[in-house]
């Protein structure tokens, strides 16, 4: 059987694990990529992501490639625009359709009803995938397998499957499955992930969804082994150079006898420069010693809030502010990029909190503190604890469960409170950069408000690059090239979509 996978903005594991079984069971797999240039956290402007919008080019290369199945793994911010290319491929021609990823995980009934939907696979999808394939290629029936919901007679509910418990046995991600036709765009970094499931159970992540979905079907935190995540490595080097590695485990420092391990084997096996994320629990000297001798050069911690009230009732994290001072002043020590992530807008919360935040990091500061505003996600325990308490309205949980409504920023400002916003935010960037007396005159009372209500994010991000690139072989340099690969690719595929609807209108009909 042939399978398409549609792959938007960039290397998707996940999709690379399933390209993998599929093609160990015998399949034929490839990937449709979508850019999405200017259309991602990354890079957003709505005037050039409409005129190098590629959606149009991929489904015509999606209907030229004469497919059986075309499968989908999204994420709730991309699944009305997946639904959109399913209901486009549709129309032209009746190729059956499956969906996953943690949006489809998390309200499969409501999924399993789209009319461009045919199945919807359900948790880990190694397995399911591959026997829904195979059952397709021999009855073009599905029947009932375990993870995979779809319409017949009404809807077909499966109880998930348990849990792979040995990772190590599932085949390397199929990095084949991508070929961008723009050299060096984001091809320069492998993505790999060591461990599957988190340690904790944060309420706005998918992990206190999937903990629910998984309950009673294996060890939810699974890792592999050292050798065969750098086997993986050398093999993925082979294939294509890398000059950097990411590692995407929701937190990748808890083992610490994993990773004496890995820091001892991994400096003269890979040697590779890496990120990771981490959690401020578990940063020791030993943990920071081990990861800058293994050669991580940067890392994340989760911050979210300074007010720990806060975070220990409503988003369930237990860890103090004086762990996270401890945890930052560890790795500053190091020579080892030190970014937090960071969440405004939480329901309930007043700007107040954000202006607490800019007070904390002009006092500890860090590299880079990214901030995001809060967005919730569908049955996540956050959004139950949210109506409960009045914060959230059924229709607001409506419109999370469904992103098609266009209505999942229902709880993002408006007017002024979206200038206090802008300027707030503004304040917590220049942490970065700014003198700390400058920052505590405008900290200090009500001053903030007259900060312009400008984003700065974009400048000082841009600027801060610049002056690190410029100091050779500073730390943390080798991101920013990802700016210039991302100008380049955006000419390329400019050219391409201009060079595809001229040879369109020569085109006979």
């Amino acid at each position: 059987m042939r399978i398409g996978f549609y792959i938007p903005t960039f290397e998707h594991l996940g999709v690379a694990y399933l390209s993998a079984s599929l093609r160990e069971a015998g399949h034929e797999t490839m990937g449709f990529y979508d850019p999405l240039l200017f259309n991602d956290p990354l890079f957003s402007n709505s005037f050039l992501a409409r005129f190098l919008d590629m959606e149009d080019c991929v489904i015509e290369r999606i209907l030229e490639a004469e497919i059986d199945l075309l499968a989908f793994s999204v994420v709730t911010d991309r699944f009305s625009s997946a639904c959109r290319i399913a209901r486009k491929v549709k129309a032209r021609r009746n190729i059956t359709t499956v969906f996953g990823g943690i949006h489809c995980s998390s309200v499969p009934e409501r999924v399993v009803q789209r009319p461009e939907v045919d199945f919807v696979v359900v948790g880990e999808g190694e397995h399911a995938i591959v026997e829904l394939a195979g059952r397709l290629e021999t009855d073009k029936r599905a029947g009932e397998i375990a993870n995979v919901w779809h319409r017949r007679n009404g809807e077909v509910f499966t109880p998930p499957r348990p849990l792979i418990q040995d990772l190590d046995e599932l085949p390397f991600p199929d990095r084949t499955l991508i070929t961008i036709p723009v050299p060096l765009f984001m091809q320069a970094r492998c993505n790999i992930i060591a461990s599957r499931g988190c340690p904790f159970s944060c309420t706005y992540c998918n992990n206190s969804r999937m903990r629910e979905l998984y309950r009673g079907k294996g060890t939810w935190r699974r890792r592999r082994s050292v050798d065969n995540v750098i086997e993986e490595l050398r093999r993925a080097a082979k294939a294509k150079p890398f000059y950097y590695v990411r590692f995407w485990d929701e937190v990748f420092i808890d083992d610490v006898a994993w990773l004496r391990e890995f820091a001892d084997k991994y400096p003269a096996a890979v040697g590779k420069p890496f990120s990771c994320w981490g959690h401020s629990r578990f940063v020791t000297e030993e943990s920071a010693a081990l990861l800058q001798q293994a050669g991580c050069d940067r890392i994340n911690i989760g911050v979210e809030t300074i007010r720990e009230e806060t975070r220990r009732l409503f988003l369930r994290r237990s860890e103090t502010n004086g762990q996270i001072m401890r945890a930052i002043n560890l790795l500053r020590d190091t020579s080892i990029v030190v970014t937090t992530g960071n969440i405004l807008g939480l329901p309930g919360q007043s700007l107040n909190e954000g202006v607490e935040m800019a007070r904390f990091y002009n006092e500890n500061r860090v590299d880079i503190p990214f901030f995001y505003y809060f967005r919730p996600y569908p049955r996540t325990a956050i959004v139950a604890m949210a109506q409960e308490r009045g914060l959230l309205s059924q229709a607001q949980v409506e419109a999370i469960e469904d992103p098609t409504t266009g209505n999942r920023d229902l709880l993002h400002p408006s007017g002024e409170d979206t200038r206090d916003f802008i300027r707030v935010r503004g304040l917590l960037q220049l942490t970065r950069v700014a003198p700390p007396r400058l920052l505590k005159f405008f900290l200090k009372g009500d001053r903030w408000r007259r900060f312009p209500a400008v984003n700065l994010s974009p400048v000082i991000t841009v600027t801060v690059g610049i002056l690190r690139c410029l100091r050779l072989r500073r730390r943390g340099e080798v991101r920013h090239w990802e700016v210039c690969r991302y100008l380049y690719a955006s000419l390329v595929f400019a050219l391409q979509k201009c060079a595809w609807r001229f040879l369109r209108v020569l085109k006979p009909r």
